[in-house]
């Protein structure tokens, strides 16, 4: 697959030798990758030296040093699951193998039933993501594969390689239309309103809590009234 950046390969598909024969072999786009470790650089750098400037004079630098190398540390492993992600088909079989973050998943090619492609708006934006689900016989989810992590060519060859025919929606969804269509393909956090708020809730809380921590390992002086 290609991405702006990437060097240009003859096909999505890449056979392979995986042991158990002839295989293809999807990657996930690396450009992805480059956007966040930046964003995550531009956030991590200055506060780091903020914090350091500020942990000197308390003596408390060594902890500010340790918390940017644990961050740094947990970068990198995720960098290195992520870039060792994959989608494999075996081509005897049409069996697929999927891994992303350390998640494995397989799929039988005798359980695959359809093959869907689905165009979802970003945000309140006019700009959109092909999402690929994988589905059974009874429209159970398989496999499911997100616009930001595969394109679309990637998604079409990738029903090429199964000899399937892909059903590609020509509408532009929202959130909200996909859930109230096809709720049961959807990851648990983004079949309600509800879960997706609680997500992002969570997530609030753990970043507050993380920047109170190192305020506090520092020195900065808090106050909490309630």
């Amino acid at each position: 697959m290609h991405h702006d950046g990437d060097p240009a390969p003859a096909s999505p598909l890449r056979p392979v030798d995986g042991g158990d024969g002839l295989t293809t072999l999807i990657r996930p786009r690396r450009a992805l990758l480059r956007q966040l470790g930046l964003a995550t650089l531009a956030l991590v750098v200055p506060l780091g030296a903020a914090l350091l400037v500020l942990a000197i004079p308390t003596g408390n630098a060594a902890a500010v040093i340790l918390g940017v190398a644990v961050v740094v540390l947990l970068g990198s492993l995720l960098a290195v699951l992520y870039l060792t992600s994959y989608v494999r088909i075996t081509l005897a079989t049409g069996d697929v193998e999927s891994r992303f973050l350390g998640r494995r998943t397989r799929v039988a090619r005798t359980a695959v039933h359809g093959l869907l492609v689905v165009h979802v708006y970003q945000g309140l934006t006019l700009d959109t993501q092909p999402r690929l689900f994988v589905t059974d016989v009874d429209g159970r989810l398989l496999l499911r594969l997100s616009g930001h992590v595969y394109d679309l060519l990637t998604m079409r060859s990738m029903a090429a390689g199964l000899d399937l025919p892909l059903t590609e929606q020509a509408k532009v969804l929202t959130m909200a239309e996909l859930r109230g269509s096809r709720r049961g393909i959807l990851p648990w956090y983004e079949r309600s309103r509800v879960s997706l708020a609680a997500v992002l809730v969570l997530l609030g809380v753990g970043v507050i809590g993380a920047v109170v921590g190192i305020m506090a390992l520092t020195g900065v002086p808090l106050s909490i009234r309630l």
